[in-house]
């Protein structure tokens, strides 16, 4: 389980690493900018399938 949780942690940060580095490339002044401009065409549905019953 460690090992898992380790790889993951570590593929987290290496993507962390080059978005920053894209955004140091990019010309951005700010990071939140460069953001809303990489996520700009990103499109998430999202569906709520918990039903509340009392």
């Amino acid at each position: 389980m460690k090992n898992n949780y380790d790889k993951y942690m570590k593929e987290v940060w290496d993507m962390k690493d080059k978005a920053y580095e894209d955004f140091v490339a990019s010309g951005y002044s700010t990071y939140a900018d460069y953001l809303k401009n990489e996520l700009k065409n990103v499109k998430i549905t999202f569906e709520s399938k918990v039903s509340v019953t009392k």
